[in-house]
């Protein structure tokens, strides 16, 4: 309950519980910086907290949205107390004790990537919507990303820092491409696919769940990785 009070804590809506809508066009540039928040726990620490339009847009984003407040919420108990989750009541006081020591780090860290990746995402999808159709080829391929970045739980996933800067590198691309003519973006698209042929596609997990498989995870980040090299190279030395 006190994790989900620190993760949950400021800028829901309905006053901290609930699920928000809203429209995606006002959401674009939503994050805001850390709140100069203390806890008892870390009290030298400053807290990020998401804003009001970021938690109404966290509840619009990838394929399955109403899960993403649970997982946001689990994926900070695993950034504080790692893996595997406790089997047996030593196991469960030890890990309680780490998640108060460490349940403030964790909630910074997190929110400060989700932060990043809810902001970039209403950007990419304000600037979606901007688009002629003089670039709707570069348009479709956009979107292919976006679904693939969307893939599985994708808040449960290893590299959130890593995801964000994805999301910030095709913001910058879209900023750019939609900032000169549409052959630009058409050249790098091209290299691009001639780079690809090189990543092997993988079948998706069996399972019928939507989970990502080692393999596929591993072909998603050197596809990641060469579309920051093509189209936002500047972005590319931050990811990790």
């Amino acid at each position: 309950k006190r994790l989900r009070n620190q993760v949950f804590a400021t800028g829901m809506p309905g006053g901290g519980s609930g699920s928000g809508t809203g429209t995606l066009n006002s959401l674009a540039q939503a994050f805001g910086g850390p709140a100069p928040s203390r806890t008892r726990e870390a009290p030298a620490a400053r807290t990020v907290r998401l804003t009001l339009d970021q938690w109404l847009l966290l509840d619009q984003l990838g394929h399955t949205p109403r899960a993403n407040r649970e997982d946001l919420l689990l994926r900070v108990a695993i950034e504080a107390i790692g893996t595997p989750l406790p089997r047996d009541g030593a196991q469960f006081a030890l890990t309680a004790t780490r998640l108060r020591e460490r349940a403030a780090g964790a909630v910074d860290s997190v929110l400060g990537h989700v932060g990043a990746i809810v902001t970039a995402a209403g950007s990419v999808v304000s600037l979606l919507e901007r688009a002629g159709p003089e670039y709707s080829e570069s348009i479709d391929d956009v979107r292919r990303q976006v679904e693939a970045l969307f893939r599985g739980r994708w808040l449960l996933e290893e590299g959130l820092a890593s995801l964000a800067v994805d999301w910030q590198g095709l913001e910058a691309r879209l900023t750019r491409m939609l900032g000169g003519a549409p052959a630009k973006d058409l050249a790098k698209l091209e290299r691009w696919e001639d780079a690809r042929g090189r990543v092997r596609d993988v079948p998706p997990c069996p399972c019928g769940e939507g989970h990502l498989t080692v393999a596929e995870r591993e072909n998603r980040d050197a596809d990641n990785r060469l579309r920051l090299a093509h189209f936002a190279p500047e972005w590319r030395a931050r990811r990790g």
